[in-house]
């Protein structure tokens, strides 16, 4: 029985945020049980800096539109937004939000030269937010500037690899 569209867009969030970390020259760690929001750990490979074998713990979502022009928001979950606020842990944690097409089968383009995923994540991170009196979900804006790309991810890892947050 094939994958229901919410585990479709779950599946394809880890594969693309992975495929994206891995051509910066990182390793992803999926969770098994999401516990405390986390869905993927990214890290470093090797040490050096003021914080050895960097990582980042990520919490993945996805949603179907057209490619964002602006700055967006996200209705999160009440629950992962507390989760991914705290600024007593020891792993930074970002909101990672992939936007694909509407149509599944324009989600990855394949070819014999090349695999197109489209369209594109953005990341956000909700260190230190203050709390909400929200039930459901709240509003999470990402930002534009914040595409997740080889060199996000690079520059990310650079801020925590020197004590700083993604």
């Amino acid at each position: 029985m094939p994958l229901t569209l919410n585990k479709k867009k779950e599946e394809f969030s880890r594969s693309y945020v992975s495929s994206v970390a891995a051509a910066a020259g990182y390793w992803v760690q999926p969770r098994d049980v999401d516990y405390d929001s986390v869905d993927i750990t990214i890290g470093c490979p090797t040490g050096g800096g003021a914080v050895g074998f960097p990582k980042i713990d990520a919490q993945l979502k996805c949603t179907a539109g057209p490619t964002p022009t602006a700055d967006f928001a996200f209705p999160l979950p009440v629950k992962n937004y507390r989760d991914l606020k705290p600024t007593n842990i020891a792993i930074s944690r970002i909101l990672i939000v992939l936007v694909v097409p509407e149509e599944i089968n324009d989600w990855a383009i394949c070819s014999a030269a090349n695999l197109e995923l489209r369209y594109s994540a953005y990341w956000v991170n909700l260190y230190g937010e203050p709390d909400t009196p929200n039930t459901s979900t709240i509003s999470v804006t990402l930002p534009l500037a914040n595409q997740f790309t080889c060199a996000a991810v690079e520059a990310m890892m650079d801020r925590v690899r020197n004590a700083g947050a993604p």
